[in-house]
C-alpha cells in the first residue's frame, strides 16, 4: 500500500468543515483538549506517512503541533517576547525566560484540522498463499493482482495457470462498494496496484472522518464526538 503523491485532491476549495473548525473542540478532563483554529492542506510529505511495518499508511486528519524557538544572551527580552507573539498567528505563544540562566524560549501551540483528507489517494497490491493440503505444501495456490499468471501444485512442481481473478470490494453488511470508482478490478486493470480515495474506504465501512466514535462501539467510550479528531484505523481484510 502507497500513497499516490499529485494525485490527491488536498489542495482544492476548502470544505463545508473547515469553516467552523470550533465546531471539534472537545475536552475531557486532563486527558483530552482539541480546540483546533483553522483548517488548512498539508504538504505530501506530512500529509501521508508510511507506517513502521510499511503495510499501510498513516493518514493526518488533526495535527496537535508545538513549535520551540530557543535564544540566549541578547536574543531575548522585550523584542523576543513581542516577536513571540507576533509570529503566532492562530497559535498559542508561551514566551519564557530562565532567570539566571540568560536563555529564553518561545512556544507556538496550535491545533488544526487537515484539509481534504479524504481525498488523499491510495494504492493498494497484494498477493496470497493458501495450502490445501494443511501444511504439507503438496497443494498450493498463489497468486495476486501483479502477478500475471497464478501458481497451482506442490512446492517443488508448480505450475502456472492464467490469472483470471478479480478484486471485488465489500462493505461489512456484504454489499459491494466503490474503490476507485467501481466494485470490481479485474485482473487486467489492476496492473500497477488498483487505486482509491481514504474517502471510498471509508464509505465502505459505512463511516465519515465525521462520524461519532461513540455510535460505533457498545458501552461508555471516553473520546472525542469526531473520528477527524479521535483518529482511528481500517483495515482491510
Amino acid at each position: 500500500m502507497w500513497h499516490e503523491v499529485g494525485r490527491s485532491g488536498s489542495n482544492k476549495l476548502a470544505p463545508a468543515y473547515c469553516k467552523d473548525p470550533a465546531a471539534y473542540d472537545y475536552h475531557q478532563g486532563n486527558m483530552f483538549s482539541y480546540l483546533p483554529t483553522t483548517c488548512r492542506p498539508l504538504p505530501s510529505q506530512e500529509a501521508v506517512a508510511t507506517t513502521d511495518s510499511h503495510n499501510g499508511l498513516f493518514v493526518a486528519t488533526f495535527v496537535d503541533e508545538v513549535m520551540v524557538w530557543e535564544g540566549m544572551g541578547n536574543e531575548c527580552g522585550a523584542a523576543a517576547r513581542q516577536a513571540c507573539v507576533d509570529r503566532a498567528g492562530n497559535a498559542v505563544p508561551v514566551y519564557e525566560e530562565v532567570v539566571g540562566n540568560n536563555r529564553c524560549s518561545c512556544s507556538l501551540h496550535e491545533q488544526f484540522l487537515v484539509q481534504n483528507p479524504e481525498q488523499q489517494r491510495i494504492r493498494l497490491a497484494y498477493g496470497y498463499e493458501v495450502d490445501l493440503s494443511e501444511g504439507e505444501r503438496t497443494d498450493l495456490r498463489l497468486g495476486g493482482i501483479l502477478a500475471s499468471a497464478n501458481s497451482i501444485g506442490p512446492q517443488h512442481n508448480l505450475r502456472e495457470q492464467p490469472n483470471d481473478e478479480a478484486t471485488i470490494f465489500l462493505a461489512p453488511n456484504g454489499e459491494t462498494c466503490e474503490f476507485g470508482g467501481k466494485p470490481e478490478w479485474k485482473n487486467a486493470d489492476s496492473v500497477g496496484g488498483i487505486s482509491g480515495t481514504l474517502g471510498e474506504l471509508l464509505n465502505c465501512a459505512g463511516v465519515t472522518l465525521d462520524s461519532d466514535p461513540a455510535t460505533l462501539v457498545s458501552g461508555t467510550l471516553l473520546a472525542p464526538p469526531h473520528l477527524r479528531t479521535m483518529g482511528f484505523r481500517i483495515d482491510l481484510h
